[in-house]
């Protein structure tokens, strides 16, 4: 997915580190697990790389492992709230409520996203 962005030309989406490392001979790179590239999106949400964090959490989106899934919907959501997204991260937080009812926190986040 980096290696997308890089050779779209959007350097600049990522951080020099990242492009050095993806740009590795192919036999020297590793594969990330789903759990990796949702830290990844996360440490990327959080230094404000949005463009690596949403193709991220929409890679993840569709992961077979349910936790994995609902944290992705939920970072996307995050994410999108951020940037002012409301519409698109309430949409995200019903699918992860429609997933998982028990999950309290997307409940709130929706909450405050629907008062706004």
């Amino acid at each position: 997915m980096l290696a997308l962005l890089l050779s779209a030309g959007l350097t600049e989406a990522v951080p020099p580190g990242i492009q050095a490392a993806v740009r590795q001979p192919a036999a020297a790179q590793r594969q990330l697990t789903a759990r990796q590239l949702l830290a990844l999106a996360d440490r990327a949400r959080e230094a404000g790389e949005r463009v690596i964090a949403e193709s991220a959490y929409e890679a993840l989106a569709g992961d077979p492992d349910k936790d994995v899934r609902a944290a992705a919907l939920f970072g996307h959501a995050m994410l999108l709230s951020r940037n002012g997204q409301h519409a698109k991260a309430a949409t995200l937080l019903r699918k992860l409520l429609s997933e998982r009812p028990d999950a309290a926190r997307a409940r709130l986040e929706l909450a405050g996203i629907l008062v706004e």
